[in-house]
């Protein structure tokens, strides 16, 4: 195996691993956004909702969990359109495949079915 092959494995693992720690940190943020949002809706809220929820909490989590998600996903924008234009076309060659098995055994049949009437 050549040493080039042996670095692109090492970065790809390194970016799936990086992308499983923000996966991770995504979801412990989506965690208390929710703990916070239920303390909001807590009973006995009283007239300041703040002395739980720390002030400007959605907007602060709201960027912080989107940066996380952006670097929780593998594919880039980039990646993501060749991932969409690979499996559309291996989807069509997948149709067209499933015509032609279809294809040949009707083709038999009937070839059959019109002898016999000869």
């Amino acid at each position: 195996m050549s040493s080039d092959g042996l670095v692109v494995r090492t970065s790809g693992q390194q970016q799936y691993a990086a992308a499983e720690r923000a996966r991770t940190a995504l979801n412990s943020g989506l965690r208390d956004w929710s703990a916070q949002r239920d303390a909001l809706g807590a009973d006995e809220l009283g007239a300041n909702p703040f002395r739980r929820v720390p002030r400007g909490w959605p907007d602060v989590t709201a960027a912080r969990l989107m940066i996380e998600a952006e670097h929780a996903a593998v594919l880039d924008a980039a990646g993501a359109r060749a991932e969409v234009s690979r499996l559309w076309w291996s989807g069509v060659a997948k149709l067209l495949g499933a015509a032609v098995s279809v294809g040949i055994p009707l083709a038999l049949l009937v070839s059959l079915v019109v002898g016999e009437w000869r």
